[in-house]
């Protein structure tokens, strides 16, 4: 993730639908946003985001699905599960 420049909390109402990088759900403890870096742990999912629709891998149907941000957000359940916007590396 560091090499990404991301850990931006996600807020879709400031993403805009022309906006393009890499969303990431995950617990809000294995991220930290001053430093812009995610511990690796098996309790992540990372995506696309382009054209205001998020897309990534799904074991269940053995693909690539394409999900809207609020489908996307409920990856994972939780009180401390949260999404986070990233940029593409360049």
């Amino acid at each position: 993730m560091k090499s990404s420049r991301c850990a931006a909390p996600w807020a879709h109402g400031r993403i805009g639908r022309k906006t393009s990088g890499l969303v990431f759900v995950t617990s809000s403890k294995y991220v930290d946003v001053a430093k812009k870096t995610m511990i690796n742990v098996p309790k992540k999912h990372i995506g696309i985001y382009l054209d205001n629709s998020i897309w990534h891998y799904s074991n269940t149907p053995d693909k690539v699905v394409v999900q809207m941000p609020d489908a996307f957000a409920h990856h994972y359940t939780g009180k401390d599960i949260a999404m986070f916007f990233g940029t593409f590396p360049k």
